[in-house]
């Protein structure tokens, strides 16, 4: 099922049921489904700014999905005797408590959440842009949530997150033409009338987003359980993580019709994080210390891992406003490249680091040699009727 509200967004719901023994006509015994398998998923794609006054002038995207998949086997035990039915399972065990923690661990779920609100802008702007408008500005914000449980694992979890601000100016500025209004009949003066500067840069950007990853992964017993014993799930327990900081600044700027130059700088930076569980429900204590790890790595801006920088410029030669040269195009470029990447450590020492720097200048030029014959009376084409 689809809703569709106005202007506002669209929810949609769906669901999906099979029971054991589901399977095609086609399909022989082994092939059909032995195990229950309910579906069921959910979403809105909804315009937040809708439900702000109009002179506002907010967008504000927001998505929310949730889904939910279940397989609950109804004939045979996956956890410990895949022959036999889970039935004659719970029927030899004696104990209430025991015959339910069968019936859970033989479940397997799967539950998914993700939310984000996408470039949210205030769309307010001079007539000519200033720095300071707020359209200038736009933020992004995401997190995915992915919950296993299975018979073999007890719980695994998978968490996403994203974090962006954006930050891009434009300006509108008339460009300067000193001498656009010399009066010249000879023409050799049209490169220095068509000459016009760029006070400001064409295009101001600069980017941050922060990125995190953790998983983490608790496995079962499966003997411990079957024999009614209990061990330590400290053992079975695995986390993974990451979390970088990725910040860039880039500039374009055409000083003259002729000229043209761009630089752009980029970090990407970890933010340190100690090797512990960061879990508040389970483990309090640990995701403290992680806390403030994180918040103090933060403030100093992380610990960077690469550093990359890159320069260009661009000159086109004024040939083609130098009558007897304009069968010629040439351009001259200079570019240049910086970049530096974080060593590995070993028993915290750093084991060196990696720069590369690169310089080129380079020249290319074109020749139209029609029109440099159509310039010499003697080879200038003819037409013949």
């Amino acid at each position: 099922m689809q809703l569709a509200l106005s202007d506002i967004g669209t929810v949609a719901f769906s669901g999906r049921k099979e029971t054991a023994g589901f399977g095609a006509l086609s399909r022989s015994l082994l092939q059909r489904r032995n195990d229950d398998y309910l579906s069921m998923h959910m979403s809105f794609n909804l315009e937040l700014g809708r439900f702000l006054p109009r002179q506002a002038k907010v967008t504000a995207p927001f998505q929310y999905s949730y889904s939910d998949r279940t397989w609950t086997p109804p004939l045979y035990d996956p956890p410990f005797n895949r022959d036999i039915l889970l039935s004659e399972s719970l029927k030899q065990s004696k104990n209430r408590h025991h015959r339910d923690s069968i019936q859970n661990i033989s479940t397997t779920s799967s539950i998914n959440k993700s939310i984000s609100l996408s470039n949210v802008k205030v769309n307010i702007s001079s007539k000519n842009p200033m720095p300071y408008d707020p359209a200038n500005l736009s933020f992004t914000f995401a997190r995915n949530i992915n919950e296993l449980h299975s018979p073999d694992t007890e719980y695994a979890t998978v968490l996403d997150y994203r974090i962006q601000a954006d930050y891009e100016y434009s300006p509108l500025m008339k460009s300067l033409e000193p001498f656009k209004n010399i009066k010249d009949n000879s023409g050799w003066l049209k490169p220095v009338k068509a000459l016009y500067f760029n006070l400001l840069p064409n295009n101001i950007r600069a980017g941050s987003l922060l990125v995190r990853n953790y998983q983490e992964k608790q496995l079962r017993s499966l003997n411990a359980q079957g024999d009614g014993t209990t061990q330590s799930q400290r053992q079975y327990l695995s986390f993974s993580r990451n979390f970088f900081w990725d910040r860039d600044f880039s500039i374009t700027w055409d000083l003259t019709r002729n000229l043209k130059a761009s630089f752009h700088s980029g970090t990407i930076a970890e933010i340190e994080e100690p090797y512990l569980q960061v879990n508040k429900k389970i483990n309090r204590s640990d995701y403290e210390i992680w806390k403030d790890s994180v918040i103090h790595s933060i403030r100093e801006l992380g610990k960077p891992l690469n550093y990359e920088q890159a320069a260009n410029v661009t000159y086109i030669l004024p040939f083609a406003h130098i009558a007897p040269l304009d069968w010629i195009s040439s351009s001259a470029a200079y570019n240049s490249r910086y970049r530096w990447e974080r060593g590995a450590v070993v028993d915290d020492e750093n084991t060196g680091n990696f720069l590369q720097n690169d310089f080129a200048l380079s020249v290319n030029s074109r020749f139209n040699l029609v029109l440099l014959y159509n310039k010499i009376p003697s080879c200038r084409r003819r037409t013949v009727f």
